[in-house]
């Protein structure tokens, strides 16, 4: 939120800059993974203020950035101006559950902290969240890959307080449950919907069999590091490794913290925060 003293032009640059750096660290872990990326086809669902497709539109054949938001789309093509103004950065308004684009177009697609938010207003977000991702499916050319972040529901602080509308205990009871309360407190039924491992595996497998499981460190809006979901010893080297950086967040050194603990009991699939998804189209 913006002070009274705060420039919004600044506002907007700086978390361009911050989504820009966040996308140059998914590019690392996609590079990695899938080998050169220059001549991929790159759609990123929810494009936010334009950081993250910026970053790939720089290295990749194509990028385009996708929102329901008019004014994030209109800020989408500001976002160039701190780069490259002459870069190629198309951005569409549209639904991420009706795409509108053609079948097997592109080879990789972004979904960064945005499913959640997907069909919150409907009868069942749930429903929606699933026509989104067989959209992506659609979408994705074979072999393309769905590229997908998102907080674990179990995760104890998100169990207690959820940590898009900040409302307590409605990720811990039944969704039924919640929606009716919130519709009797709030006037509007909890539908920021986030899953469990079990849960998150189950929505993705129908469109998107081939789903690996990691783990972002030491956040997704921060993916300095990847490992395997699975992996207790990967994610405590780790986790130990950018322990070191002087320059980190009080906050994110106590989340390397509990990543190392919960990872040292190999609670990994039911306590960590965030996964981060790469589903890939048969």
């Amino acid at each position: 939120m913006l002070s009274s003293s705060s420039n919004p032009a600044d506002y907007h640059e700086s978390v361009v800059e911050r989504d820009y750096q966040r996308g140059q660290l998914m590019l690392r872990f996609l590079r990695h993974r899938l080998g050169n990326l220059a001549d991929k086809k790159v759609l990123d669902v929810g494009a936010g203020k334009g950081g993250i497709t910026l970053a790939f539109a720089e290295e990749c054949r194509v990028a385009i950035g996708l929102d329901i938001d008019s004014h994030n789309c209109s800020l989408v093509y500001e976002a160039r101006r701190l780069s490259n103004p002459r870069a190629r950065l198309p951005v569409l308004r549209a639904a991420a559950e009706s795409l509108p684009f053609k079948s097997a177009y592109f080879d990789i697609v972004i979904v960064n902290g945005v499913m959640e938010w997907v069909g919150r207003s409907a009868q069942n977000p749930t429903a929606v969240q699933k026509r989104m991702l067989a959209e992506v499916a659609r979408v994705l050319s074979p072999g393309g890959v769905l590229y997908l972040a998102i907080e674990n529901r179990l995760f104890p602080a998100f169990l207690l307080i959820d940590p898009h509308t900040h409302q307590a205990l409605v990720n811990l009871l039944p969704r039924r449950v919640s929606r009716a309360l919130t519709k009797v407190l709030r006037g509007q039924k909890f539908g920021n919907y986030i899953y469990s491992w079990w849960g998150l595996r189950n929505l993705i497998a129908e469109p998107l069999p081939l789903a690996e499981f990691y783990v972002p460190i030491p956040h997704y809006h921060y993916p300095h590091r990847y490992a395997k979901l699975d992996d207790s010893r990967a994610i405590r080297r780790l986790t130990s490794e950018l322990s070191r950086d002087p320059n980190l967040s009080t906050k994110l050194r106590l989340t390397l913290l509990y990543d190392s603990i919960v990872s040292s009991v190999r609670a990994n699939r039911i306590a960590l925060p965030y996964f981060v998804v790469l589903g890939r189209k048969v």
